[in-house]
């Protein structure tokens, strides 16, 4: 039986390796504990049912993202923005966001019985993916676009500078502005 101890030990390690594996886990806990006897299956269970650790698929974030270089600028253009005497975030903002869609999109997992590979029949033909862009404000909703986009490319410049465009005019047209 795991004691608080090890238990500890695994979140801890857990924490620091997100990738481990149940060999790794039971590895490091028997090098840190000699002469503890336990199987991976048991510390699976373990973690699922007392610390609701399970098995994801893994979300890999570029190193880059949070570096000390990108967080001091975002922080020197917050305080940038901040330093403008007449911005009042609250009426002076527009929010813009995206969020892209595939019209083939499935699921990544899939069960079949014990010995077989599973397997799913996917289209062959060359995938269409939608982009929706949004604009909003405490006004409400400005703008709501669209962009269709072949393969695997994402909104281009220029899509994205149109858009821009449709969101200032509109903006003009229900005179919106500070």
């Amino acid at each position: 039986k795991l004691t608080e101890e090890h238990s500890k030990f695994l979140v801890d390690y857990i924490k620091k390796n997100t990738t481990a594996i149940l060999d790794e886990l039971k590895l490091k806990l028997c090098e840190k504990f000699e002469g503890l006897k336990i199987s991976t299956s048991t510390i699976h269970r373990h973690l699922v049912h007392k610390h609701n650790i399970t098995l994801k698929k893994l979300e890999k974030i570029p190193a880059a993202r949070n570096s000390d270089r990108v967080i001091a600028l975002r922080k020197a253009i917050i305080e940038q923005y901040k330093s403008v005497a007449d911005m009042d975030f609250s009426k002076d903002c527009v929010f813009i966001d995206e969020a892209g869609f595939n019209l083939h999109t499935q699921r990544n997992h899939g069960r079949s019985l014990k010995g077989t590979p599973t397997k799913s029949t996917v289209p062959t033909e060359k995938r269409i993916t939608f982009t929706i862009l949004s604009a909003i404000s405490q006004a409400g909703i400005i703008n709501i676009g669209e962009v269709k986009i072949n393969g695997k490319a994402r909104t281009r410049t220029e899509q994205f500078l149109a858009y821009l465009t449709n969101v200032m005019n509109t903006l003009d047209k229900n005179n919106i502005k500070d």
